[in-house]
């Protein structure tokens, strides 16, 4: 019984005093162009590379350096200027739907077109860390388990300078909220808690297309990104942040 109650006091100590810390990967990539197909039921697909950093929720923690992922993507016109997207990049998958409002939709468009669309979606990552545990039965335990729930207004300007070429971009504003527990250990219940931190990302893009023959398009895009999140414990201030991104995308529209 003691030797029990020694690894407990023990994994505690190592628990409160360790350097793990709780973060998120929140995707900045955009890429998102204002002019849809007409006609219902044209796909579109994407391969690309983007940049994301990791976001810690505790203030004394020093930002990772820059990451790349790869990036896939579908879209699916609707008819009547309406697309819906799925994208997923690392650990996160988001889903849009995208609505042109003005300008000539994509298989009428020509030089000098101005158009512009908004767009509603949503962003899900998981997120967890665990850790060795010598008395556990599967030889680790979690840390802590958290899942990030992003929501997304943008409103999308384009315009077409010369044949083939598209550039577009617009501003954003991302909220969002991560939910959560602090585990420790089985055999130390006392140290859970639950994680809360409420977030807000805001920026803005600007996007080059050029689209070659036969549907094949290639898109460089930069991205500013204000990102904004609450530390997870009541005692951590919020974490305030601003830099830019450098994505690419090829893709394929029918």
């Amino acid at each position: 019984m003691m030797w029990r109650f020694g690894w407990m006091m023990v994994c505690g100590l190592m628990l409160t005093g360790c350097a793990t810390t709780v973060s998120f990967t929140p995707q900045h990539f955009r890429m998102d162009r204002p002019e849809v197909d007409a006609r219902p039921l044209r796909p579109n697909i994407g391969l690309g590379q983007v940049n994301q950093r990791e976001v810690p929720l505790q203030n004394e923690v020093v930002l990772k350096e820059r990451e790349s992922d790869l990036l896939g993507r579908i879209g699916l016109s609707l008819g009547h200027g309406i697309e819906f997207g799925v994208a997923a990049a690392g650990q996160a998958t988001r889903y849009s739907l995208k609505y042109q409002f003005a300008g000539q939709y994509a298989e009428f468009s020509d030089v000098g077109n101005w158009s512009q669309a908004i767009s509603l979606a949503t962003e899900r990552f998981d997120s967890d860390e665990s850790t060795y545990c010598a008395f556990c039965s599967d030889g680790e335990s979690d840390l802590w388990r958290a899942k990030l729930a992003l929501y997304d207004l943008a409103w999308i300007i384009g315009y077409r300078p010369r044949a083939g070429w598209l550039v577009y971009g617009g501003p954003y504003y991302r909220f969002g909220e991560a939910r959560g527990l602090w585990q420790g250990y089985p055999e130390a219940p006392t140290l859970s808690q639950k994680m809360e931190a409420d977030g807000q990302i805001w920026g803005t893009n600007l996007a080059t297309e050029y689209r070659f023959q036969a549907g094949l398009g290639f898109t460089l895009e930069l991205v500013y990104a204000n990102t904004r999140f609450d530390g997870h414990l009541p005692h951590q201030s919020t974490q305030n942040h601003s830099e830019t991104f450098l994505n690419m995308v090829v893709d394929f529209r029918y």
